[in-house]
Order: C-alpha cells, then structure tokens, then sequence
C-alpha cells in the first residue's frame, strides 16, 4: 500500500485507540474477555506480517497479512469512538427518520410487512443481508490474489474516511432503528440492541461488549457501506463489475426489508460511501502525481552532464 497510506491508517489506528480513555472517563468498562479474543485473531497475521518482512521474504503473503490486520483492527477499534459517541448526550431521532422517510414515500414497516407475507422473499432477503461478511472478505483478498496493493490502500483510506464523515453525523443525529416507530414486531437481535444502546446511553456504568457496538452506526447504514465499499472494490474486475453493482443494490433493499434502518439511513449510506471512495481515489491521484514529479526530477538531476573543465567566457 501507498507510504501515505499506511501513515493515514496509523493514524485512524491511535485515534480509536486514544478513545479508551475518554471511555473509560465516561463510565464504559471493556469486555477484556470478548476484547481479548478480538486482539488474539490480530495477532496471529500481524506476527506472520512482522516475520516476513524482517526475513524481506514472500510479498505477496506480506499483502495479505497487511490487509488482514488492517481489516480485523478496523473491526476490533472502530467500536470505541462508536460506543463513546452514543454515550454522549444526543437523542435518538427516530421519530425524525420516520417522518423523512414518508416524505419520500419509504415505509420501511411496508416492505417488512410484505417479506413476512411471502417466505421465499423474505427467505433470499435474509440470505442477502447477511452475505455481506463473505463480500467483506473477499474484497480485501481480491487486490493480493490480484497483486493490486493499490486497491487494498484505496479500499482502507475510504473506509477512514466513510468513519470519519459517519462519526460526524453520530455526533448530532443517532438512532436505534425503525422498529421503535414503525410498528414492527423486533426480534431477539434487535431487542438486544435496542437495551444495549439505552444502557450506554443512560446508565451510569456500563460494560462494553464487542457482539453488540458493531451495529450502533444506524445513521447512516454502516452496513450500506461496507457493501458499497466492498462493490466498489470488487468492480474493478470487469468480469464481476455488473454482478457487484447488483448485488450491492440488493444489499441496501434488504437492509429496508429486514427491518434493521429507515429508508433514509441507507441513502445517506450510500451518500458516504460515495463520497469515501472519491476522496481515497482523489488522494491516490494526487500522491501519484508527486510521486511522479519527484521520480522525474530526480531523472533529470541523475542525467545531467557536468563538463570536465570549467568553461570560460
């Protein structure tokens, strides 16, 4: 991956790090042992990543231990400035989703209604929804199998910054999720959430969990952007672009149809992946036209002929 690359995601690494703290002001205790088990899977390829370039050996295994960390520490460390921001004291805005939604004529209870009327439906809508993991994983293995390590670097700056600009809209507007205000039955994984998010916000002392902060980010969809994120990536092959822009159309409709985010929620998710993947590009561009003016002007100084004897006018 790109030098300047690599310096942007150190940094986004001691930022989420760095929240420990603030958290730990603000009453949150950490899960050591669901922390614990979350920072030994990191381990495992960041050693393999150390091995490898210390032996200056295989490096296309190097890209591939690179990326796993970077994935699995995104993973493990965004849930920390995630947790802290719903701690602080911003309401949930709901009612507010809602009413944007019918304005656009997006009734999430609608579609949920509909997939409950029709199993096959609601069966393919499920199966969509949470293929998103597998995507995930293949859109960081796909620049190693392809030895594109610039994709990789482009995939993790959007992603900082689609955290960034989504930690930013936390910061004023948060919700929990249509079945608060749409008239939708929860089941067991959204009653769960919906407790755990009122406990952070509320209680005096709470234990952070690793299984439920991942879902915190309702506005915009989180889930909306991995897929567009992943899409975008995957695109890049042409013989995958028509099947990934597709999927990740389905991917934003089950997100509606399972009842996890308002209509709203999953076109601002779309908005910030948009925006991330522009802006990594738009850096990447740049720092290759610097690279490319230092590369030539270290030609010229490299070729240039300096006369054997001074010359005299």
């Amino acid at each position: 991956m790109a030098k300047q690359a690599r310096l942007i995601l150190i940094a986004m690494f001691v930022l989420m790090a760095a929240t420990v703290i603030p958290l730990h002001w603000l009453g949150v205790d950490l899960d050591l042992e669901s922390f614990g088990r979350a920072a030994k899977v990191v381990l495992v390829p960041l050693a393999v990543l150390g091995v490898l370039k210390t032996l200056k050996r295989a490096p296309l295994v190097q890209l591939l231990a690179e990326v796993m960390v970077c994935g699995l520490l995104f993973a493990f460390l965004s849930r920390l400035p995630t947790a802290l921001l719903v701690r602080l004291p911003v309401p949930f805005s709901d009612s507010a989703a809602l009413a944007l939604d019918l304005r656009l004529g997006l009734h999430v209870g609608s579609w949920v209604h509909y997939c409950q009327r029709h199993p096959h439906v609601s069966a393919a809508s499920f199966l969509v929804y949470n293929s998103l993991s597998y995507a995930d994983a293949i859109a960081v293995l796909l620049p190693v199998l392809f030895r594109r390590p610039r994709w990789s670097s482009e995939l993790f700056v959007a992603l900082s910054v689609c955290l960034l600009l989504s930690w930013g809209v936390m910061a004023f507007s948060q919700g929990i999720g249509p079945w608060q205000v749409n008239g939708i039955a929860a089941h067991a994984q959204q009653v769960e959430l919906t407790a755990a998010m009122f406990r952070h916000k509320s209680a005096a002392h709470v234990l952070l969990q690793t299984s439920t902060v991942s879902n915190f980010i309702a506005f915009p969809s989180f889930h909306v952007i991995l897929a567009m994120l992943a899409a975008f990536t995957v695109a890049r092959v042409r013989a995958l672009r028509e099947l990934s822009v597709v999927w990740a159309l389905l991917v934003a409709v089950s997100t509606i149809t399972e009842g996890w985010h308002y209509g709203v929620d999953v076109l601002s998710g779309a908005l910030v992946a948009s925006v991330g993947m522009l802006a990594s590009r738009s850096l990447h561009r740049r720092w290759d036209a610097r690279a490319e003016s230092v590369a030539k002007s270290a030609g010229n100084a490299s070729t240039e002929v300096r006369p054997a004897h001074p010359t005299w006018s």
